[in-house]
C-alpha cells in the first residue's frame, strides 16, 4: 500500500496530535482499522488475504475513512482544550461508522461472486464495456 496520500500530512499531524499519537503510530492505528475492517468482511483466510493487498480496495477504504476524520475534525475543531481521552473517545464515534460500509462490487469479486456485466435498460441488455467505447 503505498502511503497514506489522501490524508494531508498536516491533518495526520493534526489529528495525531488531538489523539497523542505520533505521525507513524497513527498510520499503524488506520491500518490496523483496515485490518480489522478486512476481517469483518472476508469469509476466510484466503479471502482476507486478497482484501489486505487489494489497492483498489485499500484505496476506497482510506477515502471513505477520510471522510469519517473530517465529521471528527469538524466536531472538535471549537475545542482546543479538550482532554485526550475525550479526543479519542470522539474519534472512536466518529470513525467505528466505517465498520458499517463496504464497496459491494469489490467485496463481491474478492469472494468470488459473479460481477454483474451488464444492466438491462427498457429491456435491452447493455454491456458495460460498450459503454465506454
Amino acid at each position: 500500500m503505498d502511503g497514506f496520500k489522501t490524508i494531508t500530512k498536516s491533518v495526520m499531524k493534526t489529528t495525531a496530535a488531538k489523539l497523542g499519537m505520533t505521525p507513524e503510530l497513527y498510520e499503524w492505528a488506520i491500518l490496523e482499522a483496515f485490518t480489522k475492517w478486512c476481517g469483518k468482511y472476508a469469509h476466510n483466510n484466503d479471502q482476507l488475504q486478497e482484501c489486505l493487498t487489494n489497492q483498489r480496495l485499500f484505496n476506497w477504504f482510506q477515502a471513505e475513512y477520510r471522510k469519517l476524520e473530517k465529521e471528527f475534525e469538524w466536531l472538535t475543531a471549537p475545542f482546543e482544550t479538550l482532554k485526550e481521552v475525550d479526543y479519542k473517545m470522539c474519534y472512536k464515534k466518529c470513525t467505528e461508522k466505517i465498520f458499517d460500509i463496504y464497496p459491494k462490487p469489490l467485496i463481491e469479486e474478492i469472494r468470488g461472486y459473479p460481477v454483474q456485466k451488464s444492466i438491462p435498460v427498457s429491456g435491452i441488455k447493455i454491456k458495460f464495456n460498450q459503454l465506454l467505447n
